[in-house]
């Protein structure tokens, strides 16, 4: 959804200004302070005036800044409550440079979700992060999403590993050449590798959202949903076969033949890109959809369901 830092008064300026159109009269915020991770400090305002009181009018610089998201209203639910979803982008190898996709987990959020003023202020039924939630029916797996997705909501009974997981992939592989193409100057080293979280809501329509990444997730146990400690050890797995042991690989890194190793789906590898040509263009990210194009599009990989 779109967002804006009103860190400055500037930015905290054309913030309000948009905010304050007639047609906006209706939109809920979430706003996130900076420097904060866990759901800690974050906020739902159903005005300017609600904003204005927590974070002022834009008279100083704010030490932290405040992302501030228009809210997603229409959330699809599980048995009434918000939930979000979390992938992981696995930048394998800087020399050269190889990303990988894994599906990650669901956090559902204690009590039922609600738009109505009086429930705004409610973070157990607005945040879904683990910070101050039950531990008990708050992680779900892929596929219990799935049937529920099915159950409540009407989506196709292959949603998530046909249309989010090959979107998602999509959305990894475009992230990771946005910030490849601001790396100048950057040295490829041997042995690197950095994992991030990405975040996600899906609205009721099927809508795809992409809240935010994490560049330095928590690395956890999360029982009872068949994610870990397998992702975990496959992770390192990997790592030390692209590295140490590439000879022991099973196939050539190839996106256009769907490399998977243990879940981990490959989305893009350098070598491949360099040797076919087909630098990605995002001006193109549609095209490569509509032609299902062999290295951009991830069709190849939707047939594994769950």
């Amino acid at each position: 959804p779109p967002q804006w830092n009103i860190q400055t008064p500037q930015k905290c300026k054309e913030f309000y200004e948009e905010a304050g159109k007639p047609e906006r009269a209706d939109t809920i915020w979430i706003a996130k302070p900076g420097g904060s991770f866990h759901g800690k400090g974050i906020t739902i305002h159903d005005s300017i005036q609600s904003l204005q009181k927590k974070f002022g009018t834009c008279a100083k610089m704010l030490s932290d800044g405040v992302v501030v998201q228009e809210y997603i209203k229409d959330p699809a639910l599980m048995g009434g409550h918000k939930f979000d979803l979390r992938s992981y982008l696995l930048i394998a190898s800087t020399d050269p440079f190889i990303v990988f996709y894994h599906d990650g987990f669901i956090r559902r959020a204690e009590n039922k979700y609600s738009t109505d003023t009086s429930s705004l202020n409610d973070p157990l039924a607005h945040v879904t992060n683990s910070m101050g939630q039950s531990s008990e029916n708050h992680f779900f797996s892929f596929e219990q999403l799935q049937e529920v997705l099915t159950r409540e909501n009407g989506f196709k009974t292959d949603f998530m590993s046909s249309t989010f997981r090959t979107h998602a992939m999509r959305t990894t592989n475009f992230l990771f050449n946005s910030a490849y193409n601001r790396t100048r100057g950057f040295i490829p080293t041997p042995g690197r590798f950095q994992l991030f979280a990405l975040d996600w809501m899906i609205d009721k329509q099927g809508g795809m959202h992409l809240l935010e990444a994490n560049g330095n997730p928590l690395i956890a146990h999360y029982e009872g949903i068949g994610l870990t400690p397998e992702l975990w050890k496959s992770m390192v797995q990997l790592e030390k076969l692209i590295h140490v042991f590439p000879e022991k690989l099973n196939g050539p890194l190839s996106v256009a033949d769907a490399f998977t190793y243990k879940g981990w789906k490959l989305v893009y590898n350098q070598v491949e890109v360099e040797a076919t040509g087909e630098n990605f263009e995002a001006c193109k990210y549609d095209d490569y959809i509509r032609t299902k194009h062999p290295l951009y599009s991830y069709f190849n990989f939707a047939e594994d369901s769950y």
